[in-house]
């Protein structure tokens, strides 16, 4: 995404960029977004029933699988 207008509230999304976990002032998490900050949004489950979608949703649906499991490996 370029621009932080583009992002909705209650959609799901992949941030992935340099470790800046912090809490804010009432502990909960919070992220540094950076100009190279990766934000992809979670693919919604009426966008994956698409066949033209089925491959890419897969793909993401696995990363996040291997990276819950596996970390970043970089």
């Amino acid at each position: 995404l370029q621009c932080k207008g583009e992002l909705q509230l209650g959609r799901e999304y992949l941030i992935m960029g340099k470790d800046g976990l912090t809490k804010d002032s009432h502990g909960e998490m919070q992220y540094l977004l950076e100009s190279n900050t990766w934000v992809e949004p979670r693919p919604l489950t009426k966008e994956c029933k698409k066949s033209a979608n089925r491959d890419p949703c897969q793909q993401f649906n696995s990363f996040i699988d291997d990276y819950k499991l596996i970390g970043c490996t970089q």
